[in-house]
C-alpha cells in the first residue's frame, strides 16, 4: 500500500524533523503544508525529507489539508495519514491505523476516548471534547466516541468523495465537518485506540466557537427533519 502522511505545521520546528523522519521509516511520503511558519518549519521538514507546499498566511487546518489530498490522489497513493505536528499523536499508532484500513475501512479514527486508549493532560478539554462527541452523536443519529480527532487515516476511495472545497469551517469544525460527510455518504468508518498528549494545541475560544456552530447548523438540520 503506498501510503502518504499529510501533516499541516505552524511553528514546530521542535517536532518537525523527529516526527518526518518517524513516519517517512515506516515506509511513508510525507506531505507538509507549512502554514506560515516564522521559525523554520518548512525549511526543517524539508531537510528531514518531506515535501513541502509553503503558505504565506495559515490557510487553517481543513483547507490545507484539503489541498494536501488533492496532491496525494493525484499522485496516486492509497491511502493518507493526518497527523498532529506538534507531538500529541504518538507516530507509532500510525501503523494500526493503516492495518485497520486493510480490512477494507474507508476512514480510520484514532479515538482518544474509546477501550484502550490513553489520554494524558488537559482535563478540561477532555471532558469538553467528550461532551460534544456525545451531542453531536444525539443531533447526528451517527454513533463516535470521538468526533474532533485529528489522527486519521483515509482510504483513496475516501479521498475522491472527501477532498472538496464545501466546507464551511477552517480548524477542529472542519474535522466534525469531514467526519459527518463520511458517515452521511455511507463510507465505511472505523474507531481505533490511541494514545494522546494535549500540548499546546489546547482549548482555543475561538476554535471551540467555530466547532459550536457546526454543532447548531447540525442540529438546524435535525429539527427540520424531524417536523
Amino acid at each position: 500500500m503506498k501510503v502518504a502522511a499529510c501533516i499541516t505545521a505552524r511553528n514546530e520546528c521542535k517536532t518537525i524533523g523527529l516526527l518526518v523522519r518517524l513516519l517517512r521509516r515506516y515506509g511513508y511520503d510525507v506531505f507538509v503544508a507549512d502554514a506560515g511558519s516564522t521559525d523554520g518549519t518548512g525549511d526543517i521538514a524539508h531537510f528531514n525529507g518531506a515535501e513541502v507546499v509553503r503558505h504565506d498566511k495559515a490557510p487553517g487546518i481543513g483547507p490545507a489539508l484539503v489541498d494536501l489530498w488533492k496532491i496525494a490522489y493525484e499522485e496516486g497513493y492509497d491511502a493518507v495519514v493526518q497527523i498532529d505536528a506538534g507531538g500529541s499523536h504518538y507516530p507509532p499508532d500510525a501503523k494500526r491505523l493503516v492495518r485497520a484500513l486493510e480490512e477494507g475501512v474507508h476512514v480510520v479514527v484514532g479515538s482518544r476516548f474509546i477501550e484502550g486508549s490513553w489520554y494524558t493532560g488537559r482535563p478540561l478539554r477532555k471532558r469538553l471534547s467528550q461532551l460534544a462527541s456525545r451531542k453531536l452523536n444525539e443531533v447526528t443519529g451517527f454513533e463516535f466516541t470521538d468526533w474532533t480527532s485529528g489522527f486519521r487515516v483515509f482510504s483513496r476511495e475516501a479521498l475522491w468523495s472527501l477532498a472538496r472545497d464545501c466546507y464551511k469551517t477552517k480548524m477542529h469544525g472542519w474535522q466534525i465537518e469531514v467526519l459527518h460527510l463520511a458517515a452521511w455518504l455511507g463510507l465505511d468508518v472505523r474507531e481505533v485506540p490511541i494514545r494522546y498528549a494535549a500540548g499546546r494545541s489546547s482549548l482555543n475560544w475561538r476554535i471551540a466557537w467555530e466547532a459550536f456552530g457546526v454543532w447548531k447548523r447540525l442540529h438546524r438540520n435535525w429539527k427540520e427533519k424531524s417536523r
